[in-house]
């Protein structure tokens, strides 16, 4: 179960990180840090 999400998570960093990596990274990284804690 975890792994599939782990794997999503992962693809959509590595399209999210070279499209834009200067602009978007620092909201990306807000975001999932969100993200992780909704989990924990």
């Amino acid at each position: 179960p975890n792994n599939s999400f782990e794997f999503a998570s992962i693809s959509l960093l590595r399209e999210y990180l070279t499209e834009n990596v200067n602009d978007k990274r620092s909201k990306l990284i807000n975001r999932v840090v969100l993200i992780t804690q909704s989990f924990l």
